[in-house]
């Protein structure tokens, strides 16, 4: 009893030591964690470093395992490194990889650790990619992706109601995707993100060169820019720009994370003037259950290295990777607590199968799983594997270091009221844009000509001008549009020597507007001016207002009227086709007619029938010769004959050719109406080629212009060929208006730009046409002086004004007022004539149509036989064929001729009161003619007159049913 007693008493302990003795079988004594940075002895390092020990002081987290720590260095942008240094770390037998900081070295590590199945925590990387799970299924964030950041940078712009802005990005994984929600949401609210300029990193920081970038961004009058970069980058940055004068009073440069949360900022001091002024958004840094007793142990650490010092937080990087550490180790302590066996392993990258940690998998799902307290924040999770909750502080960093100025969720924004911001230099606003033209005087050089720069001396009340009002046009529209966006004065002249200017290659020097640009006499060109390569080595040009090309001009040349231009549609080879079917199918449709039993004087002849007086009207539907012509001529026109085939083989044949007729007509109709609208456009010359390739009409362009500086250059036959017509004949003009008139008066054809010609051939007198596609496309455009600080700006806003419309605007009213129809001077290429090839198949329908007439007609032959063998069953096949043929053909051919009386005499039908019928004589099988008194007929009646015809073998065979013609 006394023993049942002290086992009852002491069953707990016993359970509860079974517990603990299964826990500690589960248990690794020692755990590896590993860890990789791109520098030595860093915060983040240490940070780490005593995370692992902090945990192995404690009883309640891993309480028998011990957490060791190694780590290796390297480069973070040298992609192979990282995958070495992975691999290093796994063959010591790392159960988690921690590190590195930026977003493109933890894609390249973590490509090692999905492979073994090695957990993997990134405190610091937050490009967005790397929230997708099937390719980094093995890793853990500790901080928000960029997406998050992205609308916290969203909300600080729109407080200080900027709407314009410049973006700066590092040119890798984590510069170029770290602002694309940014730029998303800021189209949204239609922002206008000027420029997006990149620059390349290098693992020395001092070769970074930006100053090109930042140039850009200077061009374009913005004076916000945000920068996404690593702050080791980041300073490099914005040491150039303090030399080039980008961070001075009236800047505003706005920062992310990777420069605000990087101990590099302040560890200098006193900070950099330069620096000085910035903005950024950076995590919140928090206060996570363990931050004090964390801090309190880190700083009375025998290791202590005087970071942080006294009265001084932990900053935001080297608190995540503490956390990182504390969420591997509340991951693999709820593991064993599952009694899961975690056995570390050394693995190898060289292996072959490649082995895998087992696991590694379930050691995911519980770090997943954690929601205790950390260092800076409870740490909780998403399944994509990211902190479950975005905090944001907003910061400016001044000479002591950052200082909050407010603070961002996903459902609040706080900017406390006495919250003041220090922008660069001390400034306390900002504008958005501001452009270095404003109030300056620009001397603007021009040329004259329609529709782009015009003069006139007085206005429509007599007053004489004088200035910048002389001068109207498109180019002059658009310079005042620009002078009033963007601040500034001009005053207008026109060249000297009215060219345009080219470059001398054998002297070196130019002309015209281009000259005055070089020598500095003016600031900027405005005029037709094309943007060319040649002219690019010399000046600088704005983005092109107007996109073009080359075309030529002509006069309108008046034609003769053609007589005969009603047959142009068919060629003369169809049209004889045409006429030589008509005849082979009248031709046909009278032998078909004459050869079938079953036409109609062909169905009464082989029957014996008595046929109506010839002398009292034509014979039912004579499908003779004559007639078949003009059957075949009256359908070609769509009209209807007096006789049609009554024949099945003719019908046929009748069919399809009316079925072709349709298919003629409905063609040329077409076709003619093509001809008769475009004849007023036609013209022997109606392409660039068409005008090389001729030596009729002269061509030629002005001289010392881009059309001139086109053909010498060009390497295409054709141009090659046109340059050396117009060099030898001497026709380089002066002027574009020169060339103009002597295409008017001349037979010349000029070449000039499409929006001059297209101007002038729109205008009064319209006596000129353009001709031909446009080629050798160019661009308008302002010209600068070399490097002019005002290209960016110009352009800019030039791209401006063509997106909203303001240059359409412009080309409908300076082109689309002329006086002539806006179709009269386009030339259209005309599809030619209609040839043979194209009707080819309309003669096949019909040709082939009397093929299977001749086909129906033997099928008409073979009918009849076979009906007349029933009722003769003594003839053979061919004796019925021969007998039947000799009576159509004998009856038609009598039909068709003057029949002789039966005594020999032939009738006179022109004899008075007499009238001839013919009969058929069943005896001789011939027709004979019997005249009958007129009167006679009269007072006799009517009679139906039955008729044997002899067979010829003797019997005879009678007309059944057959109702004669009237006779006495």
């Amino acid at each position: 009893m006394a023993g049942l007693q002290t086992f009852v008493l002491y069953l707990p302990l016993i359970l509860h030591l079974r517990w603990t003795v299964r826990v500690a079988a589960g248990a690794p004594a020692t755990v590896t964690i590993g860890g990789i940075f791109s520098n030595r002895n860093t915060v983040e390092e240490d940070a780490l470093r005593f995370a692992a020990k902090f945990i192995n002081t404690r009883r309640d987290i891993l309480p028998n395992t011990t957490l060791t720590v190694v780590t290796n260095y390297t480069e973070v942008f040298q992609t192979f490194q990282c995958m070495q240094s992975a691999c290093f770390l796994a063959e010591l037998g790392a159960a988690i990889i921690i590190g590195p900081r930026s977003s493109t070295a933890v894609k390249t590590v973590n490509n090692v650790c999905s492979g073994l199945h090695i957990p993997h925590i990134a405190p610091v990387a937050t490009d967005p990619l790397l929230g997708n799970q099937r390719m980094y299924p093995y890793l853990l964030r500790m901080s928000s992706p960029d997406t998050e950041q992205s609308r916290a940078l969203i909300a600080l712009v729109k407080h200080f109601g900027w709407t314009r802005m410049c973006i700066l990005t590092s040119l890798n994984d984590y510069g170029m995707n770290g602002v694309v929600e940014f730029q998303s949401v800021a189209a949204s609210y239609n922002w206008d993100v000027v420029s997006v300029q990149q620059f390349q990193v290098n693992s020395d920081p001092s070769k970074i060169d930006v100053r090109l970038q930042l140039q850009k961004i200077k061009g374009t009058g913005v004076r916000v820019i945000i920068l996404n970069c690593l702050a080791i980058h980041g300073m490099r940055v914005l040491e150039q720009a303090e030399k080039m004068g980008l961070t001075w009073r009236g800047w505003a440069w706005i920062v992310t994370d990777g420069f605000t949360g990087m101990a590099e900022v302040t560890a200098k001091k006193p900070i950099p003037h330069y620096l000085q002024g910035l903005v950024g958004t950076r995590p919140a840094p928090g206060r996570g259950g363990l931050y004090g007793d964390f801090l309190e142990a880190w700083r009375s650490s025998p290791e202590y290295s005087g970071y942080p010092r006294d009265r001084q937080e932990l900053e935001q990087y080297p608190g995540l990777f503490a956390d990182a550490v504390f969420t591997f180790a509340y991951g693999l302590d709820a593991m064993i607590k599952n009694r899961t066996e975690v056995v570390p392993r050394s693995l190898s990258c060289r292996a072959i199968p490649v082995e895998t940690w087992k696991p590694g998998e379930a050691i995911m799902g519980y770090m997943k799983k954690v929601d205790k307290d950390g260092v800076m924040k409870r740490l909780r999770f998403s399944p994509e594997g990211k902190p479950a909750i975005a905090l944001y502080d907003f910061v400016n960093l001044g000479e002591d270091g950052w200082r909050k100025i407010g603070s961002w969720s996903e459902k609040d924004l706080q900017f406390p009221l006495n919250s003041t911001v220090a922008f660069m230099s001390g400034a306390e606003t900002v504008q958005d844009f501001v452009t270095d033209l404003r109030n300056r005087s620009l001397k603007v050089v021009t040329i004259l000509e329609p529709p782009f720069v015009m003069e006139k001396d007085m206005d429509e009340h007599g007053v004489k001008l004088i200035g910048n009002d002389r001068f109207y046009g498109f180019c002059v529209d658009l310079l005042k549009r620009l002078g009033d966006d963007l601040g500034f004065r001009y005053e207008i002249y026109v060249v000297e020597d009215n060219t345009f200017g080219m470059k001398d290659p054998i002297t070196g020097r130019a002309n015209g507007v281009i000259r005055d640009l070089i020598e500095k006499k003016a600031d900027l060109a405005a005029a037709s001016l094309t943007i060319s390569f040649q002219r690019e080595k010399d000046i600088d040009f704005t983005k092109p207002y107007l996109d073009l090309g080359l075309t030529f001009i002509m006069s309108r040349e008046k034609r003769d009227d053609d007589l005969f231009k009603f047959l142009e549609p068919f060629e003369i080879r169809l049209w004889i086709y045409i006429a030589v079917a008509t005849v082979a199918v009248a031709l046909f449709l009278a032998l078909v007619n004459r050869l079938s039993p079953y036409d109609h004087r062909g169905r009464a002849a082989r029957k014996g029938q008595v046929l109506p007086p010839i002398a009292s009207q034509e014979p039912p539907n004579p499908m003779g010769v004559a007639n078949a012509v003009w059957f075949s001529i009256a359908s070609l026109f769509q009209q209807g004959p007096e006789t049609y085939p009554h024949s099945p083989s003719g019908r046929i044949t009748a069919s399809l050719w009316w079925f072709v007729v349709v298919i003629i007509i409905a063609t040329y109709t077409a076709k003619l109406a093509a001809f008769l609208t475009i004849s007023r456009m036609d013209h022997p010359i109606n392409s660039v080629e068409a005008l090389a390739n001729q030596v009729d009409v002269a061509y030629g362009t002005v001289s010392n212009s881009q059309p001139a500086d086109f053909f010498r250059s060009s390497s295409v036959k054709t141009f090659q060929t046109m340059a050396e017509f117009i060099a030898t004949n001497a026709l380089y003009l002066d002027s574009s208006a020169e060339g103009i008139e002597k295409s008017r008066k001349e037979k010349f054809a000029f070449i000039w730009d499409s929006a001059v010609l297209d101007y002038v051939a729109n205008r009064a007198p319209c006596d000129l046409k353009t001709v031909g596609r446009l080629f050798g496309k160019i661009g308008y455009g302002f010209g600068l002086q070399k490097s002019s600080p005002y290209t960016d700006q110009l352009s800019v806003n030039i791209l401006r004004l063509r997106e909203s419309g303001f240059i359409d605007a412009l080309t409908e009213k300076w082109y689309h007022d002329g006086s002539c129809e806006p179709d009269e001077n386009v030339v259209e290429e005309v599809q030619g004539t209609i040839v043979v090839g194209h009707m080819l198949g309309v003669f096949y329908v019909i040709y082939g149509g009397m093929a299977v007439s001749l086909v129906v007609l033997v099928g008409e032959w073979v009918a009849c036989v076979l009906g007349q063998k029933r009722h003769n069953e003594k003839m053979s096949l061919p004796q019925i064929f021969h007998a039947q043929f000799k009576k159509v053909w004998r009856g038609r051919k009598a039909l068709s001729a003057s029949h002789p009386r039966h005594d020999g005499q032939p009738c006179d039908a022109r004899k008075m009161g007499c009238m001839h019928c013919c009969v058929l004589d069943p005896k001789s099988a011939n027709f004979k003619c019997v005249c009958v008194k007129e009167q006679e007929k009269e007072r006799s009646p009517k009679k139906e007159i039955v008729l044997e015809v002899m067979a010829p073998n003797g019997g005879t065979d009678s007309g059944k049913g057959v109702t004669g013609a009237t006779s006495q």
